[in-house]
């Protein structure tokens, strides 16, 4: 490797040398050492992992979605992302009081995600051809017009459903008037936040016996937590799958596209991204405290 020439003065150079030699060193490892000491330590090379995340933004008079996309942004154009991310169809048609889900990327060291473990799906099919997430429900549904809270997975009657990762239990019962019998599971993430998964219409407990009572922690992976059922309104044999921002189950009368994604992951979306990762049931109680606050979203900035 070729070094650069440093001029120096010559009776600093000579004094410099004889004291090297009589110290058994040579100028080149003396200067190194003087410039490492000089320096600060060079930075730790660290992997990052950029995410999506997102703000809460509620209309007010006079906003469009392009002077929203400003005061965001600073950059009026950007409302399409803005549309997108809350499934608006027409731009120029917001209202005043809708919660906006305002989308921006975050960028952190892996190091301080911590150890995690990444979410399954809960069949073995992973595709379907029934309800999506936002799907806006059939006319002959008590549900008509409303969107689609999850996933409706399908792999047939009697299937192993699998809790998506290690949680807790906080719900087991039955809804014949709804989701039958369903389950939801808490799940920490690395960044400290809990989620929730929601398994409906699984077969009844005399049927399936695989159903873990509430308080139940779920450790390790390919959990069976029931069957593929069609209990309460299903219609047919069907796994109703939802990824919850709250652990509120009062919400879903009020749901509207335009709050989908103010409670609710599309669940497709949220698995399968590699940095959505949860903290194991044994150490989610000591670890959540140690975990990074999220950076404050960008208010007046750049997203």
């Amino acid at each position: 490797m070729s070094k650069p020439t440093v001029e120096i003065d010559e009776c600093l150079y000579q004094r410099s040398q004889a004291r090297a030699t009589q110290e058994g060193k040579t100028l080149t490892t003396v200067v190194e050492a003087y410039l490492r000491s000089w320096l600060s330590p060079e930075p730790e090379s660290e992997g990052t992992i950029t995410r999506i995340r997102d703000t809460m933004y509620v209309v007010r008079p006079g906003d469009t979605l392009a002077l929203i996309a400003l005061k965001m942004y600073s950059d009026a154009k950007h409302y399409t992302l803005i549309a997108a991310y809350n499934d608006i169809t027409d731009p120029e048609v917001i209202h005043i009081g809708q919660s906006l889900r305002i989308p921006y990327t975050e960028v952190v060291p892996a190091s301080q995600l911590g150890a995690g473990k990444r979410f399954r799906f809960p069949l073995d099919k992973t595709e379907t051809d029934y309800y999506k997430f936002g799907s806006l429900y059939a006319s002959h549904s008590p549900w008509a017009g409303k969107p689609h809270p999850g996933v409706d997975f399908h792999e047939y009657k009697g299937a192993n459903v699998y809790a998506v990762g290690e949680g807790i239990v906080l719900v087991n019962r039955q809804d014949p008037t709804g989701y039958g019998h369903y389950i939801m599971i808490e799940h920490t993430l690395t960044t400290g936040e809990e989620v929730y998964s929601l398994y409906g219409h699984l077969q009844h407990d005399d049927v399936s016996f695989t159903s873990p009572p509430m308080g139940t922690e779920i450790k390790g992976r390919d959990v069976v937590i029931g069957k593929e059922g069609e209990s309460g309104c299903a219609g047919m044999p069907h796994l109703h799958f939802e990824i919850k921002k709250t652990a509120d189950l009062g919400l879903y009368p009020m749901l509207n596209t335009y709050n989908l994604h103010g409670h609710f992951y599309d669940p497709h979306i949220f698995i399968l991204d590699p940095n959505n990762l949860y903290v194991p049931v044994d150490r989610a109680s000591s670890e959540v405290e140690d975990q990074p606050q999220l950076s404050t979203p960008p208010t007046d900035g750049t997203g």
